[in-house]
């Protein structure tokens, strides 16, 4: 049977966002054996929820076999750890998605600095013009530009990412088939026509809940080598990415523009070690040394 039925088996338990999955096949050795082990073997783990139990019990390799079917009959790409097409990267956080549904091609992380730009939907300006812009940089320096897909900054990097040629990845709080946030069903087909991606780590339908940007933002940061807050105010939900960058060790940035109020939370994170940037070159700086230090 394709390994990915267990994979799949194991998130339809665990839920997104869960470091159960990758920690429980690092134990075992591999997601089948994990399957073949059963009920025994599940129970033996203390941190196995009596929930998680009855619902490794309840969704069977059977199901997930279907799913994965249909799944690739939607012409969707079915990534789990085991693939060579799994970003690098993910495998280094604390909770790496099971599985990822994917629209377009992964593989554009594999030699590329990728790059995350998020920031608050009702964004001035300032912050807008800063994010195409940088974003338009980053793609001109073959750069991938990662953001969620949303309206405000994410949007803008997007389209500046485009604008430039580049190659851009929108990861999404829901399944790809819902129809989530229509006002940008064109740009994200733009996003897969021109070579980058969509992706989700939630099943095929499955709607915005509660809890699932938080969830979605962790993967945002961790595919990325650096985050980018382009506008925040002190309670944006673009701080949360900004915290997860921090945990995962991978490079904050901010840009601060005029209006104090609006940039609250970029200043408040440049106040505790972000880098404030003005352009995509001082962007990819600290890359740029990484990279002549790792071909010595």
């Amino acid at each position: 049977m394709d390994n990915r039925v267990y994979w799949i088996w194991l998130q339809n338990a665990f839920g997104a966002g869960s470091p159960k999955p990758v920690q429980l096949v690092r134990r075992i050795g591999s997601a089948e054996k994990l399957y073949q082990g059963g009920t025994r073997l599940w129970s033996s783990f203390s941190f196995v929820s009596d929930k998680e139990l009855a619902a490794l019990n309840v969704y069977g390799a059977e199901q997930a076999a279907a799913a994965l079917e249909y799944y690739l009959k939607l012409g969707q790409k079915v990534i789990t750890p085991d693939d060579e097409d799994y970003p690098v990267l993910l495998k280094e956080i604390y909770n790496p998605p099971a599985v990822l549904y994917v629209q377009g091609d992964l593989t554009i992380l594999s030699d590329a600095v990728s790059i995350s730009i998020v920031g608050t939907r009702k964004a001035s300006q300032n912050g807008l013009n800063a994010a195409r812009e940088i974003a338009y940089g980053l793609a001109l320096k073959n750069a991938v530009v990662i953001s969620g897909g949303a309206l405000g900054i994410d949007s803008e990097a997007h389209k500046g990412a485009l604008n430039g040629r580049g190659k851009t990845i929108a990861i999404l709080p829901c399944g790809l088939e819902y129809p989530y946030l229509m006002d940008n069903a064109i740009l994200r087909r733009e996003i897969v026509d021109f070579g980058g991606a969509l992706v989700t780590e939630y099943p095929m339908h499955t709607p915005v809940q509660r809890g699932a940007f938080q969830v979605r933002n962790r993967l945002i940061s961790g595919m990325a080598h650096g985050v980018l807050i382009a506008e925040a105010p002190k309670k944006s939900g673009a701080l949360i990415t900004a915290k997860h960058a921090l945990e995962q060790n991978r490079e904050v940035f901010v840009f601060i523009g005029e209006d104090e109020k609006a940039f609250s939370g970029c200043i408040a994170l440049e106040e505790d070690g972000a880098a404030r940037i003005y352009t995509a070159e001082d962007v990819l700086k600290p890359f740029a040394s990484r990279r002549r230090q790792e071909s010595v």
